[in-house]
């Protein structure tokens, strides 16, 4: 399925990037990883599609943002009202990885069901005021969902555009038995 591309391209993107910083790649498997992932939390916490690189440049220093960018569907590098924002170029892409970066946090069945049944989460994806990437994070959510933790997130939040996604996501994944 075009999750597991994501998570294959993202791999295959930090080896030439380790490899160009020239670090060892073997100690730095997840490098890119945990860069990207704090871009996207920043992200999600921002409720838009961009950060002010001024927020991340301790996490993703100057040198090796031009190896980042040069990734294409990685990072993207702008200039909005005079000040640098990163993004993420594929809004799928962007909500897969914020998806995927949010629910690692939450480590156990009873932490990822507590995630989402919390205002918080609910609040950005189906609030008033939701982030300007719900419909691509609220799908990918429920794809990772399905994919890792075998929950259906229309079981916890009663709401048509919820279970809508949840049917249009189970004919996505590649799942097996």
């Amino acid at each position: 399925d075009i999750f597991s591309v994501f998570d294959e391209y993202i791999n295959l993107a930090n080896g030439r990037i380790t490899a160009n910083l020239n670090k060892k790649g073997r100690y730095n498997k997840n490098y890119s990883r945990l860069k990207i992932d704090y871009l996207a939390k920043k992200i999600w916490q921002s409720h838009s599609r961009s950060v002010n690189y001024s927020e991340l440049e301790d996490i993703i220093i100057r040198d090796e943002l031009e190896y980042f960018e040069g990734e294409d569907l990685l990072i993207y590098r702008d200039k909005v009202n005079g000040k640098e924002t990163l993004s993420f170029p594929y809004d799928l892409m962007a909500g897969y990885i914020i998806a995927r970066s949010i629910l690692a946090d939450h480590t156990t069945k009873d932490e990822v069901i507590t995630f989402i049944c919390s205002n918080d989460f609910r609040n950005k994806v189906l609030g008033p005021e939701r982030h300007d990437l719900y419909d691509d994070i609220l799908r990918c959510t429920i794809v990772i969902l399905l994919k890792e933790h075998d929950l259906l997130l229309s079981d916890y939040i009663a709401d048509d555009n919820i279970a809508a996604y949840c049917i249009r996501a189970i004919f996505e994944i590649e799942k097996s038995f």
